[in-house]
């Protein structure tokens, strides 16, 4: 359940309003509120900046529409290295911005030497953010070429950095790790574009995570 909407229902109970009580005061029958409440209907704009208005409520517009989700980790890399899946234990970090449904993240830890000044240890790995429509629909991500990405190849390997134009003879898309010069050529399943990226140290959180 969409925690929003279940914390909607906590202060409704704490404070003995009903949904009847809530439905009336936004303008909307008491059975359509139900379904929004439950996340069978979707709650829009309009109805979250009139939900914020109301100061027994004590919530605002932007986390009744962008909710702070957690951010799911589903893998690793190193530079010039492809993906290291999580299969089973995915860690969850809180992220400062919101997080949309269906967005995920991968670890970033610089060079794969220890001895290396590039190599991030845990609290200094990137967190780098994709969205997974395009791995569920096996799409290409069209913003993504020429730029950064996460994508899969035929083998199910995953690698991040750049891709061009599909090569339309071969069918293949030229990739390049990022900060090299050298093009690899894979057929694509799928690519999803950076939606962003920030340091764990940044975070300011105390993480329980093993990623050396």
């Amino acid at each position: 359940m969409n925690t929003e909407m279940h914390r909607i229902k906590e202060i409704l109970n704490d404070k003995g309003l009903t949904q009847e009580w809530l439905s009336k005061k936004i303008g909307i029958n008491k059975i359509h509120l139900n379904k929004i409440l439950n996340d069978k209907a979707s709650l829009t704009k309009t109805l979250a900046k009139k939900i914020s208005n109301l100061p027994k409520m004590d919530m605002s517009e932007e986390e009744l529409m962008y909710p702070k989700l957690p951010l799911t980790i589903v893998g690793c890399y190193h530079a010039n290295d492809k993906v290291e899946k999580y299969e089973i234990e995915r860690p969850q970090i809180q992220m400062q911005n919101p997080i949309m449904p269906g967005w995920f993240g991968l670890f970033f830890k610089g060079n794969p030497y220890k001895e290396d000044p590039f190599h991030l240890t845990k609290d200094q790995a990137i967190v780098e953010i994709f969205d997974s429509k395009f791995q569920k629909e096996n799409k290409i991500d069209p913003r993504g070429i020429y730029n950064h990405v996460v994508c899969c190849d035929e083998n199910d390997i995953w690698r991040v950095g750049w891709i061009g134009e599909l090569q339309k003879k071969s069918g293949k898309y030229p990739f390049w790790f990022n900060r090299s010069g050298v093009a690899y050529y894979f057929k694509l399943k799928w690519s999803s574009i950076c939606m962003g990226s920030v340091n764990l140290k940044a975070l300011q959180q105390d993480l329980d995570l093993s990623i050396d």
